[in-house]
């Protein structure tokens, strides 16, 4: 294993692969909206909205519990940043919790959790990028029904003392 992982993480990663091996099969999803960039995002990457898509894997461990591996892309086609034009982009793994504080399955659920997180401006003369770090969200969701459903949420990266964040809202499809 690679010594640069603290002994928690390595810890916490294997009891989290442990509960997803115990659990039934996964459900997988699909997410899609708009996204809109905060703090320092705002001020050094993109000033504008842009949208974003990713996919899950929900791991029900109980009635009104769930393990949520995620995959997201925030995407910012045209932005300015403080600088020249180009584009912005960012790129997260997140393992979260599900919590549904009633267990059937339409209705409110809240969503924490933490991962790895690449956030990178393209312009003419090059690349910034934050390199993947150690990032967090939170949120919430409603489903509609079986299939569909709404979920918003907050990324949040921290680099050398600023804070990368990025509103996301947008519709959930379940297989």
């Amino acid at each position: 294993m690679n010594p640069s992982i603290p002994r928690l993480a390595r810890l916490g990663l294997l009891c989290a692969a442990a509960t997803v091996l115990c659990a039934e099969a996964p459900r997988l999803g699909l997410t899609a909206g708009a996204a809109w960039p905060t703090g320092t995002t705002r001020d050094q990457l993109t000033d504008r909205a842009g949208y974003a898509v990713g996919a899950f894997a929900d791991w029900e461990q109980r009635p009104g519990h769930a393990l949520r591996l995620a995959l997201d892309g925030n995407f910012h086609p045209r932005s300015t940043g403080g600088g020249p034009a180009g584009r912005a982009q960012s790129q997260a793994l997140t393992l979260n919790y599900v919590f549904k504080p009633r267990a059937e399955f339409q209705g409110f659920y809240i969503v924490l959790g933490a991962g790895g997180m690449n956030a990178q401006r393209r312009v003419d003369d090059g690349l910034r990028e934050t390199g993947v770090k150690l990032a967090w969200n939170a949120g919430f969701g409603v489903d509609i029904d079986e299939n569909w459903g709404l979920l918003a949420r907050y990324h949040s990266l921290s680099v050398e003392g600023h804070t990368f964040g990025t509103v996301s809202a947008g519709l959930t499809y379940r297989f």
